[in-house]
């Protein structure tokens, strides 16, 4: 009987040993081949014929605005309100030097749609030309192609009277994403990040 016992923990020692070791195979040796594709932090991404964004200045208020999430999008299409947009954003590579953030952001309209890199610096927007097909399906394929898809995206939509707000130089919060809603002159809505905290 004791000897059917250490056979048997023999047995099930020998299965744990080959376990670990098939583990430790995988871990070190197979899972780096699927994955060797990483962004570097020193990596920059080059948005060619860009021009610098005039932004409508800010009017302070002294009323607290109420705020809401900006949800981390699950896949879901949103469609553009009347006069209104979808914001779409992604976190780029950043110096660790930098006081905040980079993004890139898609602006996308009824008519149009635009391209926003935001470093520590002015925005940089590009008008990019109309997807032909389903503009709403075609952005976060556009946005990807500036950075990666290993990136996290957001996206909200932004309506009309938020707009006017912004034409008139509300900034508005943006609670949980860390930032403000700011429009340009030619109309293009986009999120300016806070400063990293200390």
């Amino acid at each position: 009987m004791f000897n059917k016992f250490t056979e048997g923990v023999f047995f099930g020692a020998g299965f744990a040993i080959s376990f670990v070791a098939i583990w430790y195979f995988a871990a070190y040796f197979i899972t780096p081949s699927f994955t060797s594709y990483s962004v570097n932090s020193q990596d920059t991404v080059e948005i060619k014929d860009t021009k610098k964004a005039k932004i409508i200045s800010e009017i302070k208020q002294s009323s607290e605005h109420k705020k809401y999430s900006f949800f981390k999008s699950n896949g879901e299409k949103r469609a553009v309100p009347h006069n209104g947009g979808v914001l779409y954003m992604a976190k780029l590579p950043t110096d660790n030097n930098s006081i905040k953030p980079y993004t890139v952001q898609l602006w996308l309209t009824e008519k149009e749609l635009w391209l926003i890199k935001t470093t520590n610096k002015n925005p940089e927007v590009k008008l990019l030309s109309y997807p032909k097909n389903n503009a709403r399906d075609s952005a976060f394929e556009i946005l990807h192609k500036y950075t990666s898809f290993q990136a996290g995206s957001s996206s909200t939509t932004i309506s009309e009277q938020t707009i006017n707000m912004l034409k008139q130089g509300f900034a508005r919060e943006r609670g949980s994403m860390n930032g403000k809603l700011q429009i340009t002159e030619d109309g293009v809505v986009f999120l300016d990040p806070n400063e990293y905290k200390a």
